[in-house]
């Protein structure tokens, strides 16, 4: 009896220190996670202070796992195989459950099925979000009676990702750089030969320096644009209107930091009105990184013939053109045409005939696309634009460059398929002129000078004058005056040949 006693006692003494021994027991010589297949072995305690736990997530995976791997990045790994259906434990431990999982994931997208997470394996599981552009223009009464605001809007689903603005205004001649084409065919239709259309971004300075003394503005018009640009960023039409509706026009501008414009209430209509009219036509599909990077840059150029004048607004991301927005402007005829804002009130007072309006090709494609059939053409105007503005989308500024500078304006017409019109060169130069971001420059016409002078009675009856005149068309531009009078010897400096 003693003995049995003794050999019991012994059984039960081993099977305590054989259950006492990590990794193995009754279930094995592991124990293993059911969601994921991963070995959990025991670690034996210790009197040392514990590592701290990383509990950072990881945003990328920039290794290759396998099986046996640990990590942040395994944990997202887990995390994109359960967006496809998968139902792992998401505890960074590359095991069984998660090898089979990726193998099944192969199997089924074409894959070679060995169990390792490469960048094919990452590129169907997590593929690049891409968004695609729209691009919306308008014309508005934003600011008085005077001008008419161009607001160009980009578009990333239903959030406004960069807006443009500019005003263009009738200024004095002699100080302001004019839109192109003022010295040709458009600029006959001004009223006021010291008056001339331009845009208020490319006469900034001096536009600024009038709003300073005038008014007391602190802050330049370019800058007060930029500021409503930057507020409109990141934002819905929705939230836009609402904001507007809950503000009045004065609370709109302390709404607006770092815009002190009395019509910043009328600024931000003007996005909103072009966001509305967004397209996603000519525009390129962009990634997050890209669109970080985004801005909008715009030019007005000379780009077909001398009766208007194109304005081309770009978006350059990641170096690239993103998207393009272009239009034309020139006078037309105001029975049957849609006049920029304002031509009825004191801006279109500067118009010479009373006929004829101001007005945008593209607000006016079906009329103006009916007297280009007339003349044999079979595309419309907006589509041409629209054919040309994605030409350039996807290309950066040298390689736009290089086209040009290897076609003839002839040649462009081919080059750019779909289009028709004969300045496709000067649309695209347009276009390269904006991306470039390239300012205006004032124009100095050139001008016939005439010299006259005189001699004249002016002063008294002891001498006579000379005057010399320059004269540029009717106007003085220069004049000298110098008087003969016989002097005393002594004092004074004789006319050549006096010693003779």
């Amino acid at each position: 009896m003693k003995k049995l006693l003794s050999y019991l006692l012994v059984t039960v003494l081993l099977f305590t220190v054989v259950a006492g021994i990590p990794g193995v027991g009754p279930f094995g010589v592991d124990v293993v996670s059911a969601a994921t297949g991963d070995t959990t072995p025991t670690t034996p305690k210790t009197p040392t202070s514990k590592t701290p736990t990383i509990t950072q997530e990881a945003t990328e995976i920039t290794r290759a796992l396998t099986i046996g791997a640990r990590g942040n990045d395994v944990k997202l790994l887990q995390t994109m195989l359960n967006s496809h259906g998968y139902k792992l434990k998401v505890d960074g431990i590359f095991g069984k459950l998660t090898l089979a999982a990726v193998k099944d994931y192969q199997g089924k997208n074409g894959l070679e099925v060995n169990g390792k997470v490469g960048p094919e394996v990452l590129a169907k599981l997590n593929p690049e979000k891409l968004t695609t552009l729209k691009v919306g223009r308008a014309d508005y009464a934003a600011h008085g009676t005077k001008c008419f605001t161009n607001a160009v809007v980009l578009m990333a689903g239903d959030k406004i990702v960069a807006a443009s603005l500019d005003d263009y205004q009738f200024m004095a001649k002699d100080t302001s750089i004019a839109v192109p084409n003022s010295d040709k065919d458009f600029g006959t239709y001004y009223k006021d030969p010291t008056r001339v259309l331009a845009s208020k971004l490319a006469n900034a300075d001096a536009y600024s320096a009038n709003m300073a003394k005038s008014g007391g503005a602190t802050i330049s018009i370019d800058k007060n644009l930029k500021a409503v640009e930057a507020y409109v960023a990141g934002k819905t039409v929705a939230e836009l209107e609402k904001t507007l509706a809950a503000n009045s026009k004065e609370q709109m501008v302390d709404a607006v930091s770092g815009a002190t414009l009395a019509d910043t209430y009328g600024y931000v209509s003007a996005i909103v009105a072009a966001a509305k009219a967004a397209k996603d036509n000519s525009s390129l599909q962009v990634n997050a990184a890209s669109l970080a990077s985004l801005k909008l840059q715009r030019a007005d150029y000379a780009a077909h013939g001398t009766r208007c004048f194109t304005n081309a607004v770009v978006a350059i991301a990641a170096g690239k053109i993103v998207a393009v927005s272009l239009d034309d402007y020139q006078f037309m005829a105001k029975d049957t045409s849609i006049a920029v804002p304002n031509s009825d009130k004191d801006f279109g007072t500067y118009y010479k005939d009373p006929a004829r309006v101001l007005a945008s090709k593209r607000t006016n494609a079906a009329a103006y696309s009916a007297n280009m059939a007339k003349e044999g053409s079979t595309i419309a105007i907006d589509k041409n634009l629209d054919v040309i503005q994605a030409y350039a989308v996807g290309k950066t500024v040298t390689e736009l460059e290089k086209i040009l500078a290897a076609n003839s304006k002839e040649q462009m017409v081919d080059a750019v398929s779909g289009a028709t019109l004969v300045d496709t060169y000067g649309y695209v130069s347009a276009i390269l002129t904006a991306a470039k971001g390239e300012k205006p420059i004032k124009v100095i016409e050139k001008v016939t000078l005439k010299v006259g002078r005189t001699e004249y009675a002016a002063h008294g009856t002891k001498c006579f004058a000379v005057p010399v005149v320059v004269m540029a068309g009717d106007k003085i531009v220069a004049a000298s005056v110098d008087e003969y009078q016989f002097m005393s010897t002594d004092v004074a400096v004789g006319v050549p040949n006096s010693d003779k």
